[in-house]
C-alpha cells in the first residue's frame, strides 16, 4: 500500500472518529436561544501569565494566557485558554496545501458543568491570518489531540494550522457552537 494511500485512509479514520465524538456529544454545546436563553462569555485573568493579569475582564478579544469561560443561564459549563502558539518548520509531504508558514496552536479545555465529555477540537475554531485568510488545519507540528473531557477535568491539545500570509499575527475565532455564524471568542495571536 502506498504512502499517499495509507495518509488517506488515516486522515479518513480522524474524520470519522470527530464526527462520531461530535455527533455522541452535539447537544453539549449548543446554545437553545428559543425560549429567550443566552450563552454568555465571561474572562479570567490568569494570574501565572503576565498577559493574561493586564486583560480586562469582559473584553471582547483575547490573547494567550487568558481564560475565557462559557456561561448559559449564569452557569459556568467550561473554560478554554490558548497557552502558547508556535511557528513549526515541520512539514507533511502528503499534503496539498502549500503554506508560507505552519503555526501550532496549544490550548486547554476545561469540564465545569457539562454532564457530557467536552469535546473542543479545530471544529470551534476558525483561524484568519494577517491578510484576512481564512486558512485550513494542517498536519504537522502536533503533539497531543483533542479527547472526551468529562466533568470536573481538562485537556491540552494542539492545533496546527497553515498560514497563506508572512504575517506572525492572526486571529482565532472561538463557536461555542460549531454550527453557530457568530463567534462567542476573539483570540488576537502571535506566533513565536
Amino acid at each position: 500500500m502506498s504512502k499517499k494511500i495509507q495518509a488517506l485512509i488515516l486522515a479518513l479514520v480522524i474524520i470519522i472518529f470527530s464526527v462520531f465524538a461530535i455527533a455522541s456529544g452535539s447537544d453539549s454545546n449548543e446554545v437553545d436561544t428559543s425560549a429567550g436563553e443566552t450563552s454568555q462569555v465571561e474572562t479570567e485573568d490568569n494570574p501565572e501569565d503576565e498577559v493574561g493579569a493586564e486583560a480586562e475582564a469582559g473584553a471582547s478579544e483575547y490573547s494567550v494566557g487568558e481564560r475565557v469561560v462559557i456561561s448559559e443561564d449564569g452557569t459556568e459549563l467550561y473554560a478554554i485558554t490558548i497557552n502558547s502558539v508556535k511557528f513549526t518548520d515541520e512539514r507533511n509531504e502528503y499534503s496539498d496545501i502549500d503554506p508560507k508558514s505552519v503555526v501550532v496552536i496549544n490550548y486547554t479545555y476545561e469540564n465545569i458543568a457539562k454532564d457530557e465529555d467536552l469535546y473542543i477540537s479545530s471544529l470551534y475554531f476558525k483561524v484568519i491570518d494577517s491578510d484576512g485568510n481564512v486558512c485550513e488545519t494542517y498536519p504537522a507540528g502536533t503533539t497531543s489531540y483533542a479527547q472526551g473531557t468529562p466533568l470536573g477535568a481538562k485537556c491540552t491539545a494542539d492545533e496546527a494550522y497553515g498560514l497563506m500570509s508572512d504575517g506572525a499575527d492572526f486571529k482565532l475565532l472561538f463557536y461555542n457552537d460549531m454550527f453557530g455564524s457568530t463567534a462567542d471568542a476573539t483570540f488576537l495571536l502571535t506566533a513565536e
